[in-house]
């Protein structure tokens, strides 16, 4: 079986602009407030992007934005996330139109919804080709597309057109080809689900998209739900922001509260920005340390997570 995912970045293809509209619902943004954790002492202003039943995703003024557990957060938080604004706010980011580039420079309308890995059969029967027991001619246009980006990538080109597809499947002799696709639901204009594979996205589209795959195949061969559920969230909000904002450049980060130096009154509280080194497959963290000064703040950050770097510092505790 050929594994197809976010490892394989040889294809380079030319293909036909790919134009779908997706359903699409606006709001106002929601304005900036002071958020606060259960103990009162941390706090952060910060503009609501996002949330769900578990987490809540937080713009600082900076544009950086954070993923915070709901259960770390003050109850009046937890009322404001239950307003119909604030609901109508994080719905209008997440549902807002996307558009992506591929490697082709074709573009793909449509909203990224989760991770996925699944297999894919292609198979010739009765003359007729066959994916997934599905007949090729009666698949979405960009189903046809991917279809033949991923006989391309089997074959190690940088394109295929549907002839020469047709003549490879014919050399399978009728045997079925199982290839693993590695890459994101997107929801399109029919508002179905269609997989897109990691290495159809451009550079900038695919490093933000895999941002959080290895996380989230972990917790996939795990059958940790939860932790799936995380990174799915994060995905979602991270293909939202950096949509909206043009930068596909930073992930969303994980908010890590010490709540022991929290609940223990720290006065000399921190938080610290940190980025992934080169080959660190994980996500930003904005860290909760404690120090008489930022740079013993950051000396902690950096002994903890040395596989970061060090990024923007601001002291939280009042």
């Amino acid at each position: 079986m050929i594994a197809l995912g976010f490892s394989d970045r040889i294809l380079r293809a030319s293909a036909p602009v790919i134009l779908l509209a997706a359903a699409i619902c606006f709001a106002t943004p929601a304005h900036a407030r002071t958020w606060t954790d259960k103990t009162g002492v941390y706090t952060i202003d910060a503009e609501l992007f996002a949330f769900n039943d578990e987490h809540v995703v937080l713009q600082r003024a900076d544009g950086e934005l954070g993923m915070y557990k709901l259960e770390d957060l003050s109850d009046a938080d937890r009322e404001y996330l239950k307003d119909e604004d604030a609901l109508e706010a994080s719905q209008a980011n997440l549902d807002k139109q996307q558009v992506w580039t591929l490697t082709s420079g074709a573009k793909v309308k449509g909203l990224v919804v989760d991770y996925a890995r699944v297999e894919v059969s292609i198979q010739r029967r009765r003359g007729k080709l066959y994916i997934n027991d599905r007949a090729y001619k009666n698949l979405p246009p960009v189903y046809q597309v991917i279809t033949r980006k991923v006989v391309a990538q089997i074959q190690q080109k940088d394109d295929v057109t549907e002839q020469e597809m047709f003549a490879w499947v014919r050399t399978l002799g009728g045997e079925p080809k199982k290839v693993t696709i590695e890459g994101v639901r997107m929801e399109l204009a029919d508002e179905n689900e269609y997989v897109v594979p990691f290495f159809l996205f451009d550079d900038a589209s695919y490093d933000l998209l895999q941002g959080g795959w290895q996380q989230w195949l972990a917790a996939h061969e795990k059958d940790d739900y939860e932790a799936k559920d995380d990174e799915t969230f994060r995905l979602q909000s991270s293909a939202a922001s950096a949509y909206q904002r043009q930068q596909f450049d930073r992930q969303i980060a994980i908010a890590n509260l010490n709540m022991n130096a929290i609940r223990a009154g720290v006065t000399s509280l921190w938080e610290v920005t940190l980025y992934p080194k080169p080959g660190n497959p994980y996500p930003p963290r904005w860290v909760t340390v404690y120090g008489r000064d930022s740079l013993v703040a950051q000396q902690q950050a950096q002994m903890q997570f040395p596989a970061y770097t060090i990024g923007s510092v601001r002291k939280v505790s009042r």
